[in-house]
């Protein structure tokens, strides 16, 4: 497991509060880490990115669809986007 993953291990998974986290570098449009079990296809990665350029207000009153499915979002800013199903 690298850096990145025990953050996300440690820092989200552990509280309960989150079920899977992904890291995804906008530069590279690739995903850095993602917790165990958690899969990101390409395709998704490139659309949450193009969500960080949308405006997020849209994102926060909207939603957004992953792997065909429609989450609720529950904050989003310059650096991330939380989503609920």
């Amino acid at each position: 497991m690298n850096q990145l993953q025990d953050l996300l291990t440690e820092g989200l998974i552990r509280t309960k509060h989150v079920e899977n986290a992904a890291v995804i570098n906008i530069q590279e449009k690739e995903v850095c880490a993602s917790t165990s079990g958690f899969h990101v296809p390409p395709e998704n990665a490139l659309n949450l990115i193009y969500s960080f350029y949308k405006n997020l207000l849209e994102v926060r009153r909207g939603g957004l669809y992953f792997k065909e499915k429609y989450y609720k979002c529950v904050r989003a800013d310059e650096n991330s986007i939380y989503l609920h199903n």
